[in-house]
């Protein structure tokens, strides 16, 4: 099999509106995981475009590592 050939398929759900990004923690304790891998630019960081995320993390008492 060729790298052609290949198949992935990945269960995606996307969430958009004014406070989407508040539903993270809610969601990751729904999948029964504590813990969550956060990729992000830093200028994105630096704007406050992830705030809500980790807030929404920290809430659910979620352990974060940041990839800035």
């Amino acid at each position: 099999m060729s790298i052609i050939n290949m198949r992935t398929v990945t269960p995606v759900n996307t969430f958009l509106g004014c406070g989407s990004s508040r539903l993270a923690g809610k969601l990751v304790s729904g999948m029964n995981l504590s813990k969550v891998l956060l990729v992000c630019d830093e200028s994105v960081k630096a704007f406050g475009l992830v705030d809500g995320v980790l807030e929404s993390l920290q809430e659910a008492k979620v352990s974060i590592v940041m990839y800035d």
